[in-house]
């Protein structure tokens, strides 16, 4: 029986996950996962807890598709992006 993908999506891919396993889930990834990824410490995929608009479960790490020699200057603007975001939000908020 072939589980779908929400179903596949609650359980972690296995530790370090081959690009093939990786696909299995996420068909788009271009590389493995990074094993000094500050996200995912290489696992390919973080936890995304229950929020207003998102369900729990792993979702994808962007490791496995950026280029590991961009990875960390991706990061960071992934990280100003979020904290801006977050800013922003909580102006609103208030």
């Amino acid at each position: 029986m072939q589980q779908t993908l929400e179903e596949l999506r609650q359980k972690p891919l296995p530790t370090q996950p081959t690009l093939e396993e990786v696909r299995q889930r996420y068909e788009l990834a271009e590389y493995t996962p990074a094993p000094n990824c500050t996200r995912c410490k290489g696992k390919g995929e973080i936890w995304q807890e229950a929020g207003e608009i998102f369900e729990a479960g792993y979702v994808p790490c962007m490791c496995i598709f950026t280029h590991p020699d961009d990875l960390e200057m991706v990061s960071e603007a992934f990280n100003e992006v979020i904290g801006k975001l977050r800013r922003e939000l909580d102006t609103e908020r208030t």
